[in-house]
């Protein structure tokens, strides 16, 4: 019984090392990515009365717009030459994202701070291998 309960502490182990390798080497997702994802539509300023509707926008923030009837989102880019447009459902996509980041942060930096609470190169994980009838020298 402790053999198994070793092989799946090791599994979690390499698990959690696989997750962290994955992870720990991308970069925080960016406002237009994040909009993107949530299935916004990328659209390119090309006229002076666009640009200057997207000058009145914080960059990198989303802004609630009424046209013609109809709630829409934008998120103008940072230079504000072009802006990501979503309706309501993908801006509540956005906001989960948006949470889902915030999690995937803190845990990161948790795991960075304290670890993940196994030692995965430590004695035990030669027999835990053994237990699989593996040979770890």
């Amino acid at each position: 019984m402790k053999s198994i309960q070793t092989a799946l502490k090791m599994f979690a182990a390499i698990a959690i090392a696989t997750f962290m390798t994955n992870c720990g080497s991308t970069s925080a997702p960016t406002t237009g990515s994040m909009a993107l994802d949530a299935g916004f539509k990328s659209i390119t300023a090309t006229t002076p009365a666009q640009k200057a509707e997207l000058a009145k926008l914080p960059a990198g923030q989303v802004s609630s717009v009424t046209h013609k009837g109809k709630q829409y989102y934008v998120v103008p880019n940072a230079d504000k030459t072009q802006a990501y447009i979503g309706g309501p459902a993908q801006y509540q996509r956005y906001k989960d994202l948006q949470a889902d980041a915030q999690v995937n942060a803190a845990n990161m930096e948790a795991i960075g701070q304290y670890g993940t609470g196994y030692d995965t190169m430590g004695a035990g994980s030669a027999a835990a291998w053994d237990a699989w009838g593996a040979t770890v020298n």
